[in-house]
């Protein structure tokens, strides 16, 4: 396989560009940058100062807030199976029930928001006018 070749499917695997244009913010991080760490340019590609890069405070900066979220998500866990635990069978059986009634819902609102992104989507390609996916989800809303 061609470098170029390899090149373009990793624009794709990143999914900077095109994509299906449900996530706006697919591919970057929440400072906007892509994601690429170390030196750009060593491969010989003749784009040797166009690659981000990240300083040691940019990383651990990163790796502090990924731990932080990872920390709250597994106390809210601990918090659940606990409360799970003192249970008995049928107030567990009404907590599953709920907690896939809740996941339904909330598929379903996707499922909504996804169908009126594409008929305004739709709407306005018949009048000519070509929107952004960030402006779209703007225009589109619960």
């Amino acid at each position: 396989m061609r470098f170029d070749e390899l090149f373009m499917l990793q624009l794709f695997a990143e999914g900077s560009e095109g994509g299906d244009g449900d996530d706006p913010n697919a591919g970057t991080d929440p400072e906007g940058r892509d994601g690429n760490f170390g030196e750009g340019g060593e491969g010989g590609d003749g784009n040797s100062g166009t690659e981000k890069k990240y300083t040691d405070d940019d990383v651990d900066e990163i790796i502090k807030r990924k731990k932080a979220e990872w920390e709250k998500q597994k106390k809210k866990d601990d918090d659940e199976a606990k409360k799970f635990a003192k249970m008995n069978a049928q107030e567990k059986a009404d907590y599953k029930q709920q907690q896939l009634e809740k996941e339904i819902q909330e598929l379903k609102d996707e499922r909504t928001l996804s169908n009126m992104r594409d008929e305004a989507r739709k709407q306005l390609s018949e009048r000519g006018i070509n929107v952004s996916d960030k402006l779209l989800a703007f225009m589109v809303s619960k």
